[in-house]
């Protein structure tokens, strides 16, 4: 079986760049707030230049999406690989974030901190919105072959993907909305199974 091939160096020091401006970005997030620094104070904490900075991210906020979403997302999309072949679509997401909540769960902190500032700052809640929808597709394709019916052209796989991305966004901005109160991890689990379920009256 061919081995799939390692990143060049180059592509390895620039994922390493990529990496330093987002940690930076939630850095000063976390201790200045999101009106408290600019793109020129990412990249300067970065040790990059401004250049530099603005040829990976469009701008701050572009970084900061990236910080609140793409790990976590990155990883459910890989562990979903991993999951029982014998579960159905909708229990393997279940499966997902139980197995997800094993290693971390959702950090209430972060969320707390993510939430209150896509709340605050629409363009930013825009581009969090356009950062997911690239991930529904991935979703959807470790899924697909979970239904038992092959149809042409078929919607349900992303329909589920779209579905459980706009669950978990409702669920966290309720969260926040009613104080962050409650167990968020649980709340999550319960939201999940009421979309199995149709959410019957």
């Amino acid at each position: 079986m061919a081995q799939s091939a390692q990143p060049s160096l180059r592509e390895q020091k620039k994922q390493q760049v990529r990496e330093n401006i987002v940690a930076a970005a939630m850095g000063l997030l976390k201790s200045k707030g999101l009106d408290g620094f600019s793109a020129n104070d990412i990249a300067l904490k970065a040790g990059v230049g401004r250049a530099t900075f603005f040829r990976y991210f469009e701008s701050k906020e572009a970084a900061l999406v990236v910080g609140f979403y793409e790990d976590r997302l990155q990883a459910m999309v890989k562990a979903l690989e991993l999951a029982p072949p014998e579960l159905s679509p909708m229990d393997t997401i279940i499966w997902l974030f139980h197995l997800l909540e094993q290693g971390q769960g959702q950090d209430e902190t972060r969320l707390l901190m993510q939430g209150t500032v896509l709340t605050s700052f629409p363009s930013l809640r825009a581009k969090a919105l356009e950062f997911q929808i690239s991930y529904e597709s991935a979703i959807s394709s470790a899924i697909a072959h979970r239904f038992k019916e092959t149809r042409e052209n078929d919607t349900r796989p992303g329909l589920l993907a779209a579905a459980v991305l706009a669950v978990v966004r409702s669920l966290v901005d309720q969260w926040i909305e009613q104080g962050a109160e409650g167990d968020v991890n649980a709340m999550l689990h319960e939201a999940l199974e009421e979309l199995k379920a149709g959410f019957p009256a």
